[in-house]
Formats: C-alpha cells, structure tokens, sequence
C-alpha cells in the first residue's frame, strides 16, 4: 500500500480532526487514531460478516480487519473502487482499515470550536464529539464502539490440527 496522507507531529492529535466523505456526505474522527491514509486496494473477503467486517488487507505484512462505514452510519453499501481511501487507524490496541470514499482534510480545531457531544446526543454512543467549523457543525464518529463492534463479529481465529 502507498501512504496518501498522514498526520504530522505539529498537529495537536487530540484536537484535530481527520474529514471523510461517504456518499457525498461528511464525517469526521479524531486524527489521533490515525496513522495513514491509503489507496483502497483488494479485500480478502471474510467469511462470515455483519456488514461491518468487510475481510482483511494486508499492511506491510500485517493482516488488519477492513471495515466499511456505510452500514454503521446508515449508508446504502457500494463495491469496493480504486477511486477510494482506507484510513488505517489504531485505538486501544486494535487496528484497522476504513473505508472511506474520499479523505477531504486534517483540520486543527482551535479551543471551544470542539465540544463532547454526551450531553448534546447521549442516545448517540457512536459520536464522539461535534466540531464548530465555519462551514457548519461536524459530528465527529467515535472509533472505540465501532472497533469493539468489529472485533465482536471477527471470525475466531481457527487453530491447526
């Protein structure tokens, strides 16, 4: 896999955000999860998913579980396109490939422009926070539900005779 993009040391992981786009429509995550962002490339399918776990990719000799969005966030699925990006990321020991559309940017958020969203949407456990940007408000996805989600659903690893 070929590196697009990453975050650079200067940026303030825990106040910036990385925004993705699926069907046209925006998201983000906090960039301190991730380490890279890549060119889609093929999935070695799983065998038995949820719509979450689409399979695995492999990363420099690392298999790391490819996860597609678009169920979790209520999307309709599409095939897997070379035009899109995996965002590799690494939470609580656990990581994996996003697939995203498109990586639009990594936005440093100034003080008070980034606020936790429990009190604001408490029945929203997948957002992690909302982002006052000047085009409007970004709701910011939380990676440790989504991630725990996909490691429910892996496939028990088979053990040799």
């Amino acid at each position: 896999m070929r590196m697009v993009a990453s975050v650079t040391p200067r940026m303030d992981p825990q106040s910036t955000i990385l925004v993705f786009t699926l069907d046209r429509r925006q998201f983000a995550i906090r960039a301190h999860a991730v380490t890279q962002v890549v060119r889609a490339v093929a999935v070695t399918p799983a065998t038995d998913t949820n719509g979450l776990l689409l399979g695995t990719v492999n990363v420099r000799g690392q298999e790391i579980q490819a996860l597609s969005l678009r169920e979790y966030l209520g999307l309709p699925e599409r095939a897997l396109d070379p035009s899109q990006r995996f965002i590799l990321v690494r939470l609580d020991q656990r990581a994996a490939a996003l697939l995203v559309d498109e990586v639009e940017s990594v936005i440093p958020l100034p003080p008070g422009q980034l606020s936790s969203a429990e009190r604001l949407l408490p029945a929203f456990s997948h957002i992690g926070g909302i982002a006052r940007l000047d085009s409007g408000v970004l709701l910011i996805e939380d990676l440790s539900p989504l991630l725990a989600s996909a490691e429910a659903c892996a496939p028990a690893p088979s053990n040799p005779a």
